[in-house]
Order: structure tokens, then C-alpha cells, then sequence
């Protein structure tokens, strides 16, 4: 479960209307004009120009994406809950596309195909977070190895490559 340090998709999890052009998509997705400087938006404007919104197809696709991806990382979360000291503050948001941020660590896109497969991304991708202290997270207690997020017969799990075995599926880690 997700708690009040996760923030997952505040405002602009989906666009309100398809009928707005991409770059009012995207200010939106921002925060709106008072949070973006002035010279950012006039860049971005420049770049999308009249670029229309994305149409219904491609917002229900996002709405498939940003549910399987929120799904996914309060798994995730429950894993570093349950394993470590760790309360990021994580944000899963949709603006062409699906794109997940930790604190103020750099974003990344997401698009899979199936729910297993997001939760491997998804934990790949706060797993990098985590290394990026240094620190091995999740690891694996019999080899002293740290673990990968992989899909073994279609399901995500902690893996040792190591060992060459499953440690436990992503979401039911438990401390070693």
C-alpha cells in the first residue's frame, strides 16, 4: 500500500480534455503557468508549436500504463518499507506517456506491456534510486550479492544472478 510519503500521479495524472494542444498538456503536467519559468515555457512552446493533444486511444493507453504503474510501485514501496529505513517520496505521472520520479532524482518512462513487466521496471528503476547511495538494496543474504529485478515464467521477482535463484517475488521481500 501506498502511504502519505509516496505521492503516486497528483495533478496531472491524465490530461483533462484532448482537446488542449501539447504544450498546455504539458504546462498542466507541470503545475501550470505560475511553476514553470518563463523562458522554459517559451523554449517548450517553440518545440511543440501547435502539436495537437494526444487522442482518446492514446489517453486510455496512458490510463492503462499509469494504473499498472502505480500498482506496481506500491509493491515496490512495500518492499523498501518492510527492508530498509527508506521513505521516498515517489510520484507516478502521465504526460505522453507514463514517467515515474523518486525525490528529485531524475525521471524515467515507463511502457510495458502487461502488469509483470511494469513491476520489473519499476522496481529496476527505484532499485537504481536506492544504488545510487552506494548501498546494495535489495541483496541477497546467501551469496552477500545484490539482487535484480527480473521476470522468471512471467512474474517479477527479486533475483540473484549470482546463485542463479529467486529470492523472493517483487512486492514480498522480506529483511535477511
Amino acid at each position: 500500500m501506498v502511504d502519505s510519503v509516496a505521492t503516486v500521479g497528483q495533478s496531472g495524472d491524465m490530461p483533462e480534455s484532448a482537446s488542449r494542444s501539447a504544450f498546455d498538456e504539458w504546462l498542466a503536467f507541470r503545475g501550470g503557468a505560475s511553476a514553470v519559468p518563463r523562458e522554459e515555457q517559451e523554449m517548450v512552446r517553440a518545440s511543440v508549436g501547435d502539436m495537437p493533444a494526444r487522442n482518446a486511444t492514446e489517453h486510455a493507453f496512458d490510463a492503462e500504463q499509469l494504473s499498472m504503474a502505480k500498482e506496481a510501485l506500491a509493491l515496490v514501496l512495500d518492499d523498501i518499507h518492510r527492508t530498509t529505513s527508506l521513505r521516498p517520496t515517489v510520484s507516478v505521472r502521465c504526460f505522453y506517456g507514463v514517467w515515474i520520479r523518486i525525490d528529485d532524482y531524475e525521471g524515467s518512462s515507463l511502457d510495458a506491456p502487461d502488469p509483470q513487466t511494469m513491476l520489473r521496471e519499476v522496481a529496476d528503476y527505484v532499485q537504481d534510486f536506492v544504488l545510487r547511495g552506494n548501498s546494495v538494496w535489495p541483496g541477497c543474504s546467501a551469496h552477500r550479492t545484490g539482487l535484480h529485478a527480473d521476470l522468471i515464467h512471467g512474474a517479477a521477482v527479486w533475483r540473484c544472478r549470482f546463485g542463479d535463484h529467486t529470492v523472493a517475488v517483487i512486492g514480498h521481500l522480506t529483511q535477511s
